[in-house]
């Protein structure tokens, strides 16, 4: 657990640049140590069931295929079937928040007849699956009423969407709103480092 900490870590607001290096210095033999622990193929990247063996060490329980899926999907930027290296602090940052809890809290409060409603409601079409225009309208309904950047959805629809049908399918749904609130705790984190 301690190794996605250090990966997931914010840098620390250093005024001297001797600290920034440690930091860097830390982080790079973190995850140099768990690549060597958890990349049993030895590819240097990290496939599903390496991904699930190194989240159920961390999270000290087992993990479902779907938290696996999301964390490969969050982590990673495209669904290739394995987190390359430079794509494990994102996928970590993702593990640490579901060990924080604020993932497995907004998880949680998805259930299956929430996101049956939601995606009634903005299938519009009745298509069966969300258009970027309806995944849009739907985000813009969980923001507050806020228009979602173009740059936000896009990277939804992108890691969200493993049929590669440019749209969103109902089961593609929690993933693709999880993603969206994993970018929102991003760009906040990004702007407190400001």
């Amino acid at each position: 657990m301690e190794l996605a900490e250090q990966v997931a870590e914010k840098p620390a607001a250093a005024s001297v640049s001797g600290k920034r290096h440690a930091a860097a210095r830390r982080k790079r033999l973190a995850l140099a140590e768990i690549l060597k622990r958890y990349d049993a193929t030895k590819t240097g990247m990290l496939n599903k069931d390496e991904v699930k063996n190194f989240a159920t060490a961390a999270l000290e329980r087992d993990v479902t295929d779907e938290e696996v899926d999301l964390i490969m999907r969050i982590g990673g930027d495209t669904c290739d079937p394995q987190i390359t290296s430079a794509e494990l602090p994102v996928a970590m940052a993702v593990l640490k928040g579901m060990i924080d809890d604020d993932a497995n809290d907004i998880a949680s409060s998805l259930t299956a007849k929430d996101i049956d409603e939601k995606f009634e409601k903005y299938d519009v079409n009745k298509s069966g699956e969300l258009e970027k225009d309806q995944l849009a309208s739907l985000l813009k309904d969980l923001n507050d009423g806020a228009d979602v950047p173009e740059e936000e959805l896009t990277m939804v629809l992108k890691q969200a969407d493993v049929s590669e049908s440019g749209a969103i399918k109902r089961e593609e749904l929690k993933p693709a709103i999880m993603i969206w609130y994993s970018l929102q705790e991003d760009e906040g984190e990004a702007k407190e480092g400001s």
